[in-house]
């Protein structure tokens, strides 16, 4: 009789442990690239990879910042290196106009930041033409954007 109130015991430990989920591991990967700007590399330009959950969760972006070069490296809002492996949205902001030189003195008339080097539908994640695939081993990324219209 100790015997079976222990299975029973048992079971109904399983069976908590089992209905309580501890849900998909998501497998993460280092990811870098380049990104081009009408066929030239480009400096401070913000780089975000969005993962499109087929399950609905959500699931951390990766974003990085391009270097003189055009070259990123990506890294999760929380600081983990590399992206979710799977299928991702890629949005690009040009961060010039954000990172005008400050001065003291106000702005003289017609004085304007710079302008966006990259197409505005490039900045959202509902219109960006841009996807990327992320594997387990990891990805290099090729990005090409044309030049926004003046």
């Amino acid at each position: 009789m100790t015997g079976t109130k222990l299975s029973a015991a048992s079971a109904c430990y399983l069976l908590a442990f089992a209905a309580s989920g501890c849900g998909p591991v998501d497998e993460f990967a280092s990811v870098q690239g380049t990104l081009h700007v009408a066929g030239a590399p480009a400096a401070n330009i913000l780089v975000i990879f969005t993962p499109e959950s087929g399950d609905g969760r959500a699931l951390p972006r990766s974003a990085g910042v391009t270097d003189a070069d055009g070259h990123f490296l990506l890294r999760t809002d929380d600081g983990r290196q590399g992206a979710i492996v799977g299928t991702h949205r890629v949005t690009v902001e040009d961060m010039d106009p954000y990172t005008v030189q400050r001065t003291d003195r106000p702005p003289s008339a017609g004085e304007r930041p710079p302008a966006p080097r990259v197409p505005p539908g490039y900045s959202a994640a509902a219109t960006t033409p841009l996807t990327a695939k992320v594997t387990a081993g990891g990805a290099s990324v090729e990005l090409e954007v044309p030049a926004a219209h003046r």
